[in-house]
């Protein structure tokens, strides 16, 4: 096995970054979503920070999609808002593993830069994230957080 091969046949070369990382006028955006269904299967937190830390200028990072991503925790999106400080977009629907503390990492780190934040399907979010998008993310212009454990909306949401 290569020495970037990190567990679960997934192997971070050339052609994996090829197939996520985007450079568009500068900033760049990583599509993990976008891989097959079986690379999102086997895709863990080491991966993501591998390219985040090794593959990519993470301060260019302004997007991060891992819709369906299932074996993404907490643990990547502590290590994504303290490295990638220019994120407007992140994308985590159907990560299970994520929880309000992932959620919190981001916003309370980068919140003021996000625009648009989609954590739908994470059910171990609650209302504590919701609380925590809603005090910390003013420019937020689109929020999806359906089918999570929230089960009432803050009052001052939309202000």
């Amino acid at each position: 096995m290569p020495d970037d091969a990190l567990g679960d046949d997934l192997v971070i070369d050339e052609a994996f970054i090829r197939k996520v990382k985007q450079d568009e006028d500068g900033r760049v955006v990583l599509y993990f979503d976008e891989l097959s269904d079986d690379e999102k299967e086997k895709l863990r937190d080491e991966h993501v920070i591998d390219v985040i830390d090794n593959h990519c200028n993470a301060d260019k990072v302004t997007g991060i999609h891992l819709s369906g991503c299932v074996g993404i925790t907490d643990a990547t999106l502590s290590h994504i808002a303290t490295n990638c400080i220019q994120l407007k977009e992140l994308s985590v629907a159907v990560c299970d593993q994520i929880t309000d503390d992932g959620i919190q990492a981001i916003v309370e780190k980068i919140g003021n830069k996000l625009t648009r934040l989609d954590y739908s399907d994470c059910n171990r979010c609650s209302n504590a994230a919701l609380q925590a998008v809603v005090h910390h993310c003013p420019n937020l212009e689109e929020l999806r957080a359906d089918n999570t454990g929230m089960t009432q909306i803050p009052e001052n949401i939309g202000d």
